[in-house]
């Protein structure tokens, strides 16, 4: 049993999915030792079985660390020095209290011992055992030993000890002695100071509903099983063919809510992403086979999201077609699949080529053991959580120092995932803190060395700069397990024939410790300095080489992998002319790297402190949360008192008191001494200065505008909100008194209270309009909140008066995750819920008597017009945004059309800008509920603290530079920098860089006519020096 200092502040996540990985890599940006926890052989969860995400169809996780943005997220768990990633294990026990935990993790043997497996996958290739999979998983049939996905970290092969018969070939093959069949289990003991558990999700098996024909016909697949037949790396190469006769199918059906929002199945929520999965998946369908007639078959379509409602459009744009028809059967004959459809009263049955059934999602194995162990009460349908209260965050649990995020709390879309794993960072480094304020933690460790300039070495340096600099040295490693089709001898005889080579080395597994000192040991003799390294990935070498490097005087840039296993030897296995391939990229890298100059970093401290703009429920909250990490904040508000929206709000739907909610943060802020509450006050400018962000507040009190003295702060966090739109004029919400909002509905109901005969007599018959004002051409995006707050109003006034007769008229009900069940409560009270169609909008007329009004509506389940009476019309105008154009101008940020702030990454950093230091919460960045509020206040907060933190902000090394004798001052790359990194200098008019705001992305050297714009690491001579080698 090992045991780990009880000393050390660490924290505990258990599980590898995105909520994990992004807890896991804030805090330890933050400085925190984390010990990331996780049953599989690899970390990633369901995500590594996807090959593009919504609402951007792209992988769309690599800018989730706060830090290095360029990397995925499994990469840098796996490469950064705070993070231990512990997989194939499981939480044991967990002993103690907040701030003290004693956690025990027993460890499955080490069968594969990943210091040595190269991945050869020659243990594979000889294995006898095939081990099957429940299909529905997304996973593929696979050996004893395997690797578990090309994109799973750590990238080493894994053994299925319950399937292996120890025959042993595996070791027999071996090369590295990488494989021990005798490992023993163990366990460790670490001692942490909170717990974050991210469980993820399990998958509903649609064999147990035969009525679908799943299992009985190979025709009909789940949405994971497309999902890897159209992946490159699936078992298709990414050609879409049907399973059974692997044909292309021309007609593709998308069943939705199979073991979802369905009693019978006894699921009875929404799982919250099988829409927004499908219709990426179909649009993927239709990308491959653009004549593929291909149908949606939907309850509801909920695609509430930043961006979603327009990824929606864009699939119908596409030719992805949606019907309104729950499907009760699929029947298989002839090859095909047949799909009986209601439309309007009238059953039809479609002839299909493929079905593909959107299941839902359900917790995941494990989780009644994992509650147990952890101490903590299960929520809703065996989810963690003990559900929301009035007091906590919703990340909080009933057992202190231990929080909840991702898909173990309820089914999550990733930016959710990222929200709540954010919000339980936050809570999880205030553990951390607690017990040493006066003690910071140490921020993460950088590089041991500064990096060198141009001209000249680090001190660490044991040689003095030559007049000659072109002393390159080229090392191969000879890895034979995982490189037999090259021949090497022939590389390393060419090599030292090539101009500037002083040294050719072959180094038996270079990746081994005894290879790294050998390396260093040629370096230092031969006063090497500059290398070329033809072995595996870059990404390997110079996670293994990087600082090695440094200590011996090889500054950063002056290394050129060539990749000579993955773009060699692993594609051209049979291939006789593989060895030719290497050495061009051998030659290509000598080419490179004789071009290549050092690059450094530069370094500036941050300033302390933060400005929060907005006193909202997410304003107040974020303030709170980055005061109890330590840190002084401005909180601004314009007006005269704090709330925001919550002021006009009394319950959240799941029965939240928002105004005690609201009341109690209040008073936490004004208690705080760290927090400087600033009412009645506008920012009248900002702007950046180094290390931070200098602001001017205006005091509007007594009708009158003083601006107070400069403010410096080291971050910003804008909650400025939104409001409730204005209602169409065509629904006549200025004509009628019994017209109004649903603000203005529960106002109403708020005046009455709940005693029946309070009740305004008028309400006998109340018609909800949804979609007033949101999902049209001025605001094509959903709102989010606007059917749960017409579900909530309905609730309450059915609970009220049972005899009032409640319409609501609807395209689609988006009550994602458990708000289904109050979706199904109001069907249940006698709700009457009738779906119009999209380009029909119902219509509001005067009555008869002239009392009351007369809506009219094209019920699309009949198929004809319906005129209801209603005392009441209340629409549901959804929300608009309150973007500051001030503050956008002076951050230096964007906002959309519709006065949302545009964030950095909608999907993976929904709380970031661009720029950094400037985060975004509540309603600021799209329409969302309190809770939602709550926890992206939570998660700003901690992404700011981690800036304030570490101290300092680096500059990139390769970040573009400008060649001013060719500079024109067009201005042309000013414009194209997202970044605002680039100005064009006052005095002289020529372009500028700055460099802690260029982030290398290469826009501006695309844009500059005169080829005065360079990035640096990817100058023009070197990569025309690297053509020349293969073209000439």
């Amino acid at each position: 049993m090992l045991e780990v200092d009880r000393n050390e502040s660490a924290v505990l996540v258990v599980g590898g999915g995105i909520a994990g990985m992004h807890a896991s890599l804030v805090l330890a940006e933050a400085g925190v030792k984390v010990f990331l926890v996780d049953s599989a052989p690899t970390c990633g969860g369901i995500f590594s079985l996807l090959d593009r995400t919504f609402p951007n169809a792209s992988c769309g996780v690599c800018q989730m660390a706060v830090t290095e943005q360029a990397y995925c997220p499994m990469i840098e768990v796996e490469r950064h020095p705070l993070i231990t990633l512990m997989t194939n294990s499981r939480i044991k026990s967990v002993q103690g209290q907040v701030g003290d935990f004693i956690v025990t993790v027993a460890q499955k043997g080490e069968y594969v011992l990943k210091a040595l497996c190269d991945s050869c996958g020659k243990c594979e290739a000889v294995c006898p055992i095939e081990v099957g999979v429940p299909a529905h998983t997304g996973l593929l049939p696979h050996k004893a030993i395997y690797r578990p996905g090309v994109r799973s970290l750590p990238g080493v092969f894994a053994l299925d000890e319950d399937a292996c018969d120890r025959c042993g070939k595996c070791v027999e093959v071996c090369e590295r002695n990488a494989i021990d069949l005798d490992a023993e289990p163990g366990d460790v003991v670490v001692s942490v100071r909170a717990v974050i558990a991210g469980p993820g999700l399990g998958h509903y098996d649609p064999g147990t509903r035969l009525e679908y024909g799943y299992g009985r016909t190979k025709n009909v697949i789940t949405c994971l099983e497309l999902e890897r037949l159209m992946s490159p790396s699936g078992p298709t190469g990414g050609r879409l063919i049907r399973p059974s006769d692997r044909e292309i199918p021309r007609r593709v059906a998308f069943v939705q809510c199979v073991g979802s929002r369905d009693r019978v199945g006894e699921i009875p929520y929404c799982s919250s992403v099988c829409c927004m999965y499908a219709i990426k998946d179909a649009m993927r369908v239709k990308e491959l086979i653009p004549d593929a007639v291909v149908k949606v078959f939907f309850m509801d379509v909920r695609a509430c999201g930043k961006g979603f409602e327009e990824y929606y459009e864009k699939a119908k744009a596409l030719g992805v077609e949606f019907v309104s028809c729950r499907v009760s059967c699929i029947e298989p004959a002839d090859g095909h699949v047949y799909i009986p459809v209601e439309l309007e009263g009238i059953v039809s049955t479609e002839e299909f080529d493929l079905a593909v059934l959107s299941t839902g999602f359900t917790p995941s194995d494990g989780i009644d053991e994992l509650s147990q162990v952890l101490g903590i009460e299960k929520g809703l349908f065996g989810y963690l959580g003990a559900g929301v209260t009035d007091t906590a965050s919703p990340v909080v649990t009933d057992r202190e120092g231990i929080y909840v995020c991702g898909g173990g709390v309820e089914p999550q879309d990733i930016p959710t995932a990222v929200m709540w794993s954010g919000a339980c960072a936050f809570h999880a480094l205030r553990d951390a803190l607690a017990d040493s304020p006066a003690n910071p933690l140490p921020v993460v460790p950088q590089s041991a060395v500064e990096p060198c300039s141009e001209s000249q070495y680090p001190p660490e340096s044991k040689h003095e700069p030559l007049q000659d600099d072109e002393r390159i040295g080229v090392f191969v490693c000879r890895c034979s397990s995982s490189m037999d089709c090259l021949d090497i001898d022939k590389i390393i005889e060419w090599s030292r024939e090539q101009d500037g080579v002083v040294t050719v080395m072959d180094i038996p597994d270079l990746c081994m410790q005894s290879g790294v000192e050998a390396l260093q040991a040629s370096i230092q003799k031969d006063v090497i300095k500059k290398l070329v390294v033809a072995a595996c990935s870059p990404r390997d070498v110079t996670l293994i080489l990087g600082d090695k490097l440094s200590e011996i005087g090889i500054g950063k840039g002056l290394l050129e992998v060539a990749n000579i296993r993955e773009q060699c030897a692993w594609v051209h296995l049979e291939d006789d002319s593989v060895t030719e391939k290497a050495l061009e990229l051998v030659a290509i890298a000598i080419e490179q790297v004789r071009h290549a100059r050092p690059l450094s970093e530069k370094t500036r401290p941050v300033l302390e402190g933060a400005l929060v703009v907005g006193g909202g429920i997410a304003g107040m909250r974020a303030a709170k949360a980055l005061a109890d990490l330590g840190h002084d904040v401005h909180l601004v508000e314009k007006q005269p008192v704090l709330g925001g929206r919550a002021k006009a709000m009394t319950r959240s739907l799941e029965g939240m008191d928002v105004q005690a909610l609201s009341h109690r943060l209040e008073k936490e802020i004004r208690e705080d001494p760290r927090i400087e509450v600033h009412v009645s006050s506008e920012i009248c400018s900002i702007s950046p200065v180094d290390g931070g962000f200098c602001a001017t507040m205006e005091n509007c009190r007594n009708d009158s505008k003083n601006c107070t003295q400069d403010t410096r702060v080291g971050a910003v966090i804008l909650a400025t909100g939104g409001s409730e739109a204005e209602a169409p004029k065509s629904f006549g919400h200025d004509i009628s008194t019994g017209i109004v909002t649903q603000t203005e509905l529960e106002a109403k109901l708020d005046q009455a209270g709940v005693i029946l005969e309070d009740l305004p007599s008028d309400m006998d018959s109340v018609v909800m309009i949804q979609c007033a004002g949101s999902r049209d051409t001025e605001r094509p995006y959903c709102s989010r909140v606007c059917c749960l707050q017409a579900l909530k109003n309905a609730i309450r006034l059915k609970t009220s008066r049972p005899e009032t007769e409640i319409y609501v008229l609807h395209r689609d009900i988006r009550a994602p995750g458990f708000s289904e069940l109050f979706y199904e409560q109001a069907r249940d009270m006698g709700v009457v819920f009738v779906r119009y169609p999209e380009n029909i909008t119902p219509q509001v007329l005067p009555g008869s008597n002239g009392s009351s009004l007369v809506v009219e509506v094209h019920d699309e389940g009949l198929g004809e017009l319906v005129h209801i009476q209603a005392d009441i019309v209340a629409l549901s105008v959804g929300v608009r945004g309150e973007a500051d154009t001030d503050l956008v101008r002076g951050l230096g940020i964007d906002s959309d059309p519709y006065g949302f702030y545009v964030e950095a990454n909608s999907k993976v950093q929904p709380t970031d800008f661009l720029t950094s230091g400037v985060y975004v919460c509540g309603t600021a960045r799209a329409p969302i509920t309190v809770r939602e509020a709550l926890i992206s206040a939570e998660t700003a907060a901690v992404r700011a603290a981690v800036r304030l933190r570490r101290g300092e902000e680096r500059s990139k090394e390769n970040i573009a530079e400008v060649r001013t004798r060719r500079c024109r001052g067009c201005g042309l790359c000013v414009e194209a920098c997202s970044y605002d990194a680039r100005s064009l200098d006052e005095e002289s008019g020529i372009a500028v860089v700055d460099e802690f705001k260029c982030q290398g992305c290469g826009a501006c050297q695309v844009a500059c006519p005169s080829g005065a714009s360079e990035h640096l690491g990817f100058e023009a001579r070197r990569l025309l020096a690297a053509l020349d080698v293969v073209f000439m």
